[in-house]
């Protein structure tokens, strides 16, 4: 019951001091703009390139329901669940799409959103598309960025994947990469950690707290908490209430918030391993101009396809062109798996 809520539920809490350990004072080691850029140099600089901050990205996102009275009067009407996070899973960010323990999100914010961390434990409510059918009303309230929306082909993307989330102080989730992804911090603070793909975070494997306190504290913090090192591969940035981050595909990136807070994350969900089935299915029944066709598709889309993966299809490519006589297509393709 709302009397008996430990969490002030009439506006989402500023960071104690606690949290100041957190805050990184040299801001933003890349980009930062103050509005979005043209498509054209989003392209040409940021996308699938590099990461980039937008000031008050989230201004066009309905404030109202962003709320924290709006959101739990939303919540406990709809009596909603989502999945949660503790942040001293060392596979956290590995258990993503069988994430089963469920937390009322109305109770998250009455009862935990206020509580510091217990050691190196923390839950951080992080819902993949799950509360999308019981809470339209919040899912309508998020703007998808259109300089990032306009990459979506539905030809090679099945759908956007949208993450409803909602942090403590010392919330956050470990090292991991995925597609091209958009971040919107509604209320809150959060401090992001980031290395291009093909580095190898230190420790990506441990838990976020604990990562902070055995591996960035001890190890990088002298060193990195003055401003960017060069070639060291590690960025970092603060974002703000109201920021929009986007982090390109692959990069390896990790969180830690600062205090209640609230946000949405999207990132396209590929149609890759669809496609490779029909292809392989096609190939094996002997159509092998069909399968070719399929194997293009991902071939054409090679920005957003790792690397192995690429290289697999390209000989798949090959072999279903030399079955079907095409030799110098053959060739090229083989060319292209080299």
């Amino acid at each position: 019951r709302e009397a008996e809520c430990a969490c002030d539920l009439d506006a989402w809490a500023p960071p104690t001091r606690a949290a100041d350990k957190y805050v990184y004072k040299p801001g933003c080691d890349f980009d930062v703009l103050e509005s979005f850029p043209t498509q054209e140099h989003f392209d040409a600089t940021y996308w699938n390139r590099a990461p980039v901050l937008i000031r008050n990205g989230t201004s066009a996102w309905p404030s109202a329901i962003w709320t924290k009275r709006r959101l739990f009067d939303e919540l406990r009407e709809t009596n909603s669940s989502g999945s949660y996070l503790k942040t001293s899973d060392h596979w956290a960010s590995y258990h993503l799409s069988s994430l089963h323990e469920k937390a009322s999100l109305s109770a998250f914010l009455c009862n935990r959103v206020c509580k510091p961390p217990d050691g190196l434990e923390q839950a951080y409510i992080f819902d993949r598309d799950d509360w999308r059918a019981r809470l339209p009303n919040v899912e309508a309230a998020i703007v998808t960025p259109s300089i990032i929306e306009s990459h979506f082909d539905p030809s090679w993307h099945r759908r956007w994947s949208k993450y409803f989330l909602i942090s403590a102080l010392g919330s956050g989730i470990n090292f991991h990469q995925h597609t091209n992804a958009f971040n919107g911090l509604l209320h809150g603070r959060k401090r992001w950690f980031l290395y291009p793909p093909r580095a190898s975070p230190p420790s990506y494997k441990s838990g976020m707290i604990e990562w902070w306190q055995t591996v960035y504290v001890p190890k990088l913090r002298e060193r990195h908490d003055d401003g960017l090192v060069a070639g060291a591969g590690l960025l970092q940035c603060m974002q703000e209430r109201g920021d929009l981050l986007y982090v390109p595909q692959f990069w390896w990136h990790a969180t830690l918030a600062l205090g209640e807070g609230v946000g949405v994350s999207g990132q396209f969900v590929r149609q890759t391993h669809e496609i490779l089935a029909r292809a392989t299915a096609l190939a094996q029944a002997g159509r092998d101009l069909e399968a070719a066709e399929l194997y293009r598709v991902v071939l054409d889309h090679r920005d957003e396809v790792e690397p192995p993966i690429l290289v697999g299809v390209a000989g798949s490519l090959a072999a279903t062109m030399l079955n079907a006589g095409a030799l110098d297509k053959a060739k090229q393709a083989a060319e292209l798996s080299l």
